[in-house]
């Protein structure tokens, strides 16, 4: 089957099963549609193709943007998919591996998250790993900045070490700059290594020295004083158990407004839970956001967590 026609009846499938939604068969569904792209650039692909065709109100449009999120999270996690376990994530990291020099960054590259690898293509995998050659102390950080896909967008790649809401201090730093983001990708490594990489919004490109002096001060020296009660009206938040072996995916959709990744970081911080991976997506001012937690113990979120994470939120 050739590109054009496996992205063809991807669209398809994707068309109608936000036409005809099924509880019962959504999981089979995305599994199929993720067999069948097997990369996230062309699931994306795929949703603007479903979407420019449909075009979608309102509901339609969030169940497109959540089932297009499952298959993402399908393709990060082969292994929820009965007989490509390895596959994806396998032919990524290989393939990043010959683009990669260095023990260092050979090391990062294995031992990678299979969301980060499964995301990036191989090229940019060994570009990124490269950004973590040189870990700052604990209680530090770097920043590099480069230029976005659109005009007035940038990316701020902050490597660091994994602390307690971390999320919530690089998310204040960035806010109290008035940088908007609307995209990040979230890396945790085994031996605790991080690399959060950011879209913002902003008319200037951010100075990167003085951003990176304003990051390392909030991730050694954040104010938990400053953290209060975090209402965002209009968000629908879901948590489940199931759709990963070791972590809780809690999944925010809604309408997008200022501080919103703070607002959210925030909460997970009050109810004591420790973000290891996350996507985040703004399309249109609406949120697609998908976070893997656990709580402090490295345990799946029980039903109180949970409840109060919504809470939190609402």
């Amino acid at each position: 089957m050739t590109h054009d026609e496996s992205l063809a009846l991807a669209s398809t499938m994707l068309e109608d099963a936000v036409i005809s939604p099924s509880a019962s068969s959504e999981r089979r569904v995305c599994a199929q549609i993720a067999v069948l792209l097997g990369d996230p650039q062309r699931v994306e692909e795929c949703r603007s193709v479903t979407e420019a065709r449909m075009n979608p109100d309102g509901d339609q449009y969030l169940t497109l943007l959540n089932l297009t999120t499952t298959v993402q999270h399908l393709l990060a996690h082969p292994e929820l998919i009965e007989g490509t376990h390895d596959s994806i994530a396998d032919a990524h990291r290989t393939d990043a591996l010959r683009k990669t020099g260095g023990d260092a960054a050979r090391m990062r590259v294995e031992t990678a998250p299979d969301l980060f690898v499964v995301t990036h293509d191989p090229s940019r995998i060994a570009a990124l790993v490269g950004l973590m050659d040189e870990m700052p102390p604990r209680g530090g950080a770097h920043v590099r900045v480069e230029n976005g896909q659109r005009r007035g967008e940038w990316i701020v790649h902050v490597v660091t070490h994994d602390r307690e809401a971390l999320l919530a201090r690089i998310t204040d730093a960035l806010r109290s700059e008035r940088l908007n983001i609307v995209a990040a990708d979230l890396a945790t490594w085994p031996d605790g290594a991080v690399l959060d990489s950011f879209t913002v919004q902003s008319q200037a490109k951010p100075r990167e020295e003085a951003l990176q002096t304003l990051v390392s001060r909030h991730v050694s020296r954040f104010s938990f004083a400053r953290l209060r009660r975090t209402g965002s009206a209009g968000l629908t938040i879901s948590c489940d158990n199931n759709l990963h072996p070791e972590n809780s995916v809690v999944t925010v959709t809604g309408p997008d407004r200022a501080g919103l990744l703070w607002r959210v970081a925030t909460a997970f911080n009050r109810a004591k839970v420790s973000v290891h991976h996350a996507r985040i997506e703004t399309v249109d001012g609406q949120v697609n956001d998908r976070f893997e937690v656990t709580d402090q113990r490295g345990r799946k979120l029980d039903d109180a967590t949970q409840a109060r994470i919504v809470r939190l939120l609402r």
